[in-house]
């Protein structure tokens, strides 16, 4: 509930942020991808305690489809906000020498996106069980979940009004779609490994507050 109340709070000011394109917004995105990435690999090998009423959340084929999804998502989101994708629409290529077009349009966006699929390796590589239970450390891990879900749900608000989705309903339904495609996995793969009702319902409920951006 605690990310719940700090959504209130955090997510207004960070949809006013992202709504003007910055490096600074671009760095936030990174530490807390790296953040992200490293829970989500903590997640995965805490040994589990307690009966788990499903075997397995996710395939190997859908994490790593899951995980390409999210490298994508992530790389445009980056882009978006160094301007990118605006000046690559600006940018004559036939102005450009070879090597700066290189540059510009292959090795930059190639840099992100290469960045951004480290986490095929965190989410779809089989990983060994062997973390024992740390509060602390779970702690940790889960509000680096949350933390990059609270991004995510600014950079999806601004880009679907970008895009001219102003209406409550399709903002929260899109919303809630691109959230539990990106960020769900990894909580189910610690409920997995953390069965309890409490927390999961904490999670959807953080989820359904980011969406409708009360």
């Amino acid at each position: 509930m605690t990310a719940v109340l700090a959504l209130f709070l955090l997510l207004p000011r960070l949809i006013e942020s992202f709504a003007t394109p910055s490096g600074i917004n671009a760095l936030w995105l990174a530490l807390a991808y790296i953040w992200f990435s490293v829970s989500v690999l903590i997640a995965r090998k805490l040994e589990a305690s307690g009966a788990s009423r499903f075997p397995y959340p996710l395939a190997p084929k859908a994490r790593l489809a899951l995980a390409l999804l999210f490298a994508i998502g992530l790389a445009l989101a980056i882009s978006h906000q160094l301007g990118y994708l605006d000046s690559m629409l600006a940018v004559d290529p036939r102005e450009l020498g070879s090597g700066e077009s290189a540059v510009f349009f292959v090795l930059a966006p190639g840099a992100w996106l290469g960045f951004s699929l480290l986490y095929v390796i965190f989410l779809s590589f089989n990983v060994k069980e062997n973390i024992r239970p740390n509060p602390l450390r779970e702690g940790l891990a889960l509000l680096g979940i949350n933390g990059m879900a609270l991004l995510a749900a600014a950079e999806l608000h601004v880009v679907l009004h970008l895009l001219g989705v102003n209406g409550r309903l399709p903002t929260f339904l899109l919303v809630t779609l691109g959230l539990l495609l990106l960020i769900a996995p990894p909580r189910l793969i610690y409920h997995r490994q953390r069965p309890a009702r409490r927390p999961l319902i904490s999670f959807l409920l953080f989820l359904s507050a980011a969406a409708l951006q009360l």
